[in-house]
Formats: structure tokens, C-alpha cells, sequence
């Protein structure tokens, strides 16, 4: 909104001398016992539009009470009331004020845009566009007014007309810089990150120091995986601002996010000097150094964290995750055990500890472990041949034969699922059925050939006729 054409009374005054009379005026005010003191009636218009010239809302506030006392039908006066509780986020009062202007001069397109700002950040929408189209309807060309309404529609979610409202106002010098931003922000919304970024760097060529510009344009970045890019727009945000936590922990993530451990580590090292608490960057970091392989340090974090957080699933599964690597398995078992107190709908979790208890030949536990994923993930392949290769090692063939015909079933190019179908049918002497899965499996992927002739020695401690049944094989891949 453009600045009040104020008076001149205090033209004169230094700021030091207004600074002053403001206070004194401002005692006078609160206690009456100091009316002689009291701002007159002929200078309280001027010593509003001063406080409200320079920001000083809350004493502008305070005089505009004066100053409806001495002229109760001021327009002026319920005016400045209102943009005065308008800047102080006093919204209900604001409209109030400025809807008593109103009952005086009912088109008055200024006041109107000031209540529809309002009622904007009230969330009363519908009040507020009737308003702001009403304000339009007076004065057609009125910049101010569309500002209003772009907002309006963008807080109603509608994205194309606030685009729509914001681009009749790219020519408008005053306001070019924060539209451009606001149409790069509802393309954000829309999905279209493309046209968003082109908009954040239209605003950024009117406004090149704006570090939340660069950092906008770095999290499209981001979102969109272009982690380079993001990492660009990070180290200009921390040109123009060393110190926007924000931007070093996204710069962490993007150098987590390209596998560059190192230096990801080195930014999450530095956010912690910034802020030692911060349970996500806590965490990240630890994630880093278990990826890096640093596990005493991943551990440390881990426990850390837990000390804290005491019912944090991931810190739990987090530091077992890296007492599985170092071969601690027991320990790990405790670990996921604890975390799955906390939450039982992890799919990895239940993996981990299912893969777990089978290093320490735990095969029951691990089938209950996979079954589980299995529940969670319905679609997870990879678990469900783990659990037939496991289900053979336990001799439960048909129980084997059922989730892996599932797997083939589900995901008809899985060559492994009917590779151990085939084996299966192999170890029950079906040779000629257990000929077309292996072929069949042959066929989906040439390497299934070598892992057959790698486990030639499997089949024949198991009593399997393997030269007639790789005659079969042979047969069908003719």
C-alpha cells in the first residue's frame, strides 16, 4: 500500500524531539491526571499520520482513541484506526474501525482495499472478494485492489486466477518484484516447478540480494532433484546471509541426497554449531556417518539422541542398523525390538530384523519378521523371494511354493521367483514342471543359467537326477 499524503506539522521536529513529545503525549494519554499534557485537537492528526509514517503503530493506535474522542465522525480518524490495528495484526479491530469509515463514505476505494486486507487475513474470503470486487467496480484500474484479490485467490487455492490477477501486475514497477515471487510461489503449488523457477529468477533479476529468493529456488531444486543446482542456490543464500540455518541444513540433505558423504557430513557438523539440539540435523548426521560406514560415531549419535528422545523409533533403528553392520547382532535385535515398541508399520524395520535373526540362525523369528513385511508391503518382491529361498531352507516346500507362485503371480518378469519354483518342483522330483520354470526363468534373465551350474551340487546332495534335468532345461531353451 503506498504511503498516506501526511501533514507538515512536525516537519520541523527532529526525530530525537518527536521521539520525545511521543512519549510525553503517550502518558498523557494512558493518564489522564496529565491533561494538560495531552495532544490537542489540532495537531492529533498530524501526530497519528507521523507514528503511522514511521511505523509506530502501536502509539498511532493509542492517539487515534484521542483523536475519535474529540471527533467521533472522523472518516480520517476511523481510518487510521483501522491501518493501524491492520499492521499490528489486530485484523477483527481493523475492520471494525475501517467498516465505521465506511457507514460514512460507503466508495471510498482505499478503505476498501484496507478491509479487504483485513478480512483476508481473517480467512474470511467470500467478505473479503466481495469487498476487494467491490473496490474494483469503483475504480477499474486500481493496482492496489488486484494485489488484494491475487492473494484472495491464492489463499482460496485457486492458483490459475491468482497466476491470472498477479501477471496484469508484472509491469507495475512498485510491485513487480513480489508478484513475480507470488506467481513463482503458485506454480510451486500447481506442480509446475519449471515455470516456477523461471518466476523465482525474474524476481531474483529484480531483486538479486534476496536470499529467501535464492532459497526458494534452491528447494524447487531440491524437490525436483537437481541437487547441484540446489547446492548453487544454497551457497548464494549464504552469501548474502552466512548465517540462514535453513540453507546449510538443505545443503547438508542435497549432498546427502548426491552421495557425497563427506561433505554432507561436514554441513550437518556445521549446522549442530548453530543449533547443538536439533533432533533432525542430530539425525540426519548419524544416518551420514552409519552411510559413510562410521559407525562408532553413527552409534554415539544414535544414543545420544535416545537419551533425549527416549521414544524415537528411528534413533533405535538407526543405531541397530549399525550394530547389525558391525556384526553385533544380538545387540541389534534389542535395538529394533525397542523400536518397533514405538512403531510397527515400518516395512524396513521389520527386514532388517528379519534379515538379522537369520544371521544368527534365528530362521523362525526371520520368517515371522518377513511375513510381516509381506503384510505392510503386499508388492514387496524382494521379501517375498527372500522368504521362499527361506522357506526351502526349512524343507516347508509347499508353504515355498505358495508365496513364491504369489511373487510370479504379481510380477510376471521375476526371474528368481520362477527359478526357485523351478527348484522346488526339482526337490519333489517334478522334473519336467520344475524344467519349464527354470527355462522360463532362463529366459527372463541369461545369469539364472550360471546360478544353476553354481548350485549343480546343491541339487545333487538333495537326491536331484541334475544331468536329466538339465537335459530338460536344454531342451526347452532350444
Amino acid at each position: 500500500m503506498s504511503n498516506l499524503e501526511f501533514n507538515n506539522y512536525f516537519d520541523d521536529e527532529s526525530s530525537e524531539e518527536m521521539n520525545r513529545k511521543i512519549r510525553r503525549y503517550r502518558r498523557a494519554v494512558q493518564n489522564r491526571n496529565e491533561s494538560h499534557n495531552l495532544p490537542s485537537p489540532e495537531i492529533i492528526e498530524d501526530l497519528v499520520n507521523y507514528c503511522i509514517d514511521n511505523d509506530k503503530y502501536v502509539e498511532a493506535l493509542e492517539f487515534c482513541s484521542l483523536w475519535l474522542e474529540y471527533y467521533p465522525t472522523s472518516i480520517d480518524a476511523w481510518t487510521k484506526k483501522g491501518i493501524a490495528a491492520l499492521n499490528l495484526n489486530m485484523y477483527e479491530t481493523a475492520v471494525s474501525s475501517l467498516e465505521r469509515a465506511l457507514q460514512y463514505n460507503p466508495n471510498d476505494v482505499e478503505i476498501l482495499i484496507y478491509k479487504a486486507d483485513a478480512l483476508e487475513n481473517l480467512d474470511e474470503l467470500i467478505l473479503a472478494e466481495e469487498t476487494i470486487n467491490l473496490a474494483l467496480r469503483i475504480d477499474p484500474n486500481n493496482d492496489e485492489a488486484f494485489l488484494i484479490l491475487g492473494n484472495i485467490y491464492q489463499k482460496k487455492g485457486n492458483y490459475e486466477e491468482a497466476v491470472k490477477v498477479y501477471s496484469y501486475l508484472v509491469n507495475n514497477d512498485e510491485f513487480k518484484r513480489d508478484v513475480l515471487q507470488e506467481i513463482a510461489f503458485c506454480y510451486t503449488i500447481i506442480g509446475d516447478n519449471k515455470l516456477a523457477i523461471e518466476y523465482y529468477d525474474l524476481a531474483i533479476d529484480e531483486d538479486p540480494y534476496d536470499f529467501e529468493l535464492w532459497f526458494n529456488k534452491g528447494i524447487l531444486y531440491s524437490q525436483n532433484e537437481q541437487y547441484n543446482k540446489a547446492i548453487d542456490a544454497f551457497d548464494m543464500v549464504l552469501a548474502i546471509q552466512e548465517d540462514f540455518y535453513p540453507a546449510i541444513t538443505q545443503k547438508a540433505d542435497s549432498y546427502s541426497a548426491l552421495g557425497k558423504l563427506a561433505e554432507a557430513i561436514s554441513w550437518y557438523e556445521a549446522a549442530l554449531e548453530f543449533i547443538p539440539k536439533d533432533r533432525d540435523v542430530m539425525q540426519q548426521l548419524a544416518g551420514a556417518y552409519a552411510d559413510n560406514e562410521e559407525y562408532s560415531k553413527a552409534i554415539k549419535l544414535f544414543t545420544k539422541l535416545i537419551a533425549k528422545h527416549p521414544y524415537n523409533y528411528q534413533a533405535y533403528f538407526g543405531r541397530g542398523v549399525c550394530l547389525d553392520a558391525l556384526e553385533q547382532f544380538e545387540e541389534a535385535i534389542a535395538d529394533y525390538n525397542r523400536a518397533l515398541e514405538f512403531n510397527q508399520n515400518i516395512v524396513e524395520l521389520w527386514y532388517a530384523k528379519g534379515d538379522t535373526h537369520y544371521n544368527l540362525s534365528q530362521k523362525f523369528e526371520a520368517v515371522d519378521s518377513y511375513k510381516k513385511v509381506i503384510e505392510l508391503d503386499p508388492f514387496n518382491f524382494e521379501c517375498m523371494e527372500d522368504l521362499g529361498r527361506l522357506y526351502i531352507e526349512l524343507d516347508s516346500l509347499v508353504f515355498a511354493e505358495e508365496i513364491l507362485l504369489e511373487c510370479a503371480s504379481l510380477s510376471p518378469n521375476h526371474a528368481n521367483a520362477y527359478y526357485l519354483i523351478g527348484k522346488i518342483y526339482a526337490l519333489q522330483n517334478k522334473m519336467n514342471k520344475s524344467a519349464k520354470f527354470i527355462s522360463d526363468a532362463i529366459k527372463l534373465d541369461n545369469t539364472i543359467a550360471d546360478l544353476l551350474a553354481e548350485e549343480k551340487s546343491d541339487y545333487i546332495n538333495s537326491k536331484v537326477d541334475f544331468n536329466k534335468l538339465n537335459t530338460l532345461i536344454n531342451d526347452l531353451l532350444q
